[in-house]
């Protein structure tokens, strides 16, 4: 894949996923990591820590512009500090991806460390929790309620096994050889090699080709086996799983329908007028 491909491919993830965050566009955070997992599963180290940084740079100052009515100084290095995050995943995505090939423990894997990450970043000292890919959800109440005994990190683990798990087989696909399927053409349309001779060299080289073309219908069997183990029937484990909480949560909202009932309270948040430069002088004063 051409460098600028790759570029592009990680600009277009992160500006999908600046749109997952805003109203009615959430079910694009269902797959808007895949071309960043596309393009980072076959890439070196540092093209993965390269990539990863600028999809984070720009996954963040979408989600973050308005941090500039408060402070452009500030804010760049804000993003730095942001995309840590990125690379951080980027490289254990790499090693995840050269060194295991089971598709399933890949899955299990990658979504684990994107949790793991989210988690540090929103829950420890850094406390930014802008971005949490599971917040993306909140218009779909059913996929949420996960969120109960998971916390919102849960709801980012099915997100990620789902764009992991359409990676997973758009990457089988390219990555496998492709199918026999015009070598029986080949072997019809020339029948007899020499036509309606019998002589030696003829029957030699039909049985050469009787020969190879059994081997090529052996190895696509194999394939497709391959492909059964490897990416079908993760996919539809994942699949259920994802009805599964959707089912269960469209029930419970169902049964407890009556306590959502009543009057509505119209509630505000108000930012106070002070800059971030101003506050960090005023810490930095005591």
């Amino acid at each position: 894949m051409k460098s600028y491909i790759k570029l592009l491919l990680s600009i277009f993830s992160a500006g999908l996923l600046i749109i997952s965050f805003k109203d009615n566009f959430s079910f694009i955070a269902w797959f808007a990591l895949i071309p960043y997992f596309l393009v980072i599963s076959s890439c070196t180290l540092g093209w993965s820590v390269f990539l990863s940084w600028l999809t984070g740079i720009c996954f963040f100052a979408g989600i973050t512009y308005w941090f500039t009515t408060y402070s452009f100084v500030f804010w760049f290095p804000i993003l730095g500090i942001l995309s840590l995050s990125f690379i951080v995943f980027g490289i254990a995505f790499y090693f995840v991806y050269s060194k295991i090939r089971v598709s399933v423990l890949r899955i299990m894997l990658i979504s684990s460390i994107w949790a793991a990450v989210e988690f540090f970043r929103h829950r420890t000292f850094l406390a930014f929790p802008w971005g949490v890919l599971g917040y993306s959800q909140h218009n779909y109440l059913a996929v949420m309620q996960i969120s109960k005994l998971t916390g919102v990190v849960g709801v980012s683990i099915l997100i990620l096994l789902l764009n992991l798990c359409i990676a997973e087989l758009l990457i089988y696909f390219l990555s496998v050889k492709k199918p026999y399927v015009f070598y029986g053409l080949f072997y019809y349309s020339k029948g007899m090699p020499c036509g309606d001779s019998e002589s030696k060299e003829c029957l030699k080289t039909k049985a050469s080709l009787d020969k190879t073309f059994a081997k090529k219908q052996k190895f696509n069997f194999l394939e497709q086996k391959q492909f059964r183990k490897k990416v079908l029937i993760p996919a539809i484990c994942i699949s259920a799983a994802l009805i599964v909480n959707i089912a269960l949560g469209a029930v419970y909202l169902a049964l407890n329908k009556s306590s959502y009932t009543g009057n509505k309270i119209n509630v505000a948040l108000v930012q106070p007028n002070i800059t971030f430069d101003e506050n960090l002088r005023q810490i930095l004063m005591f």
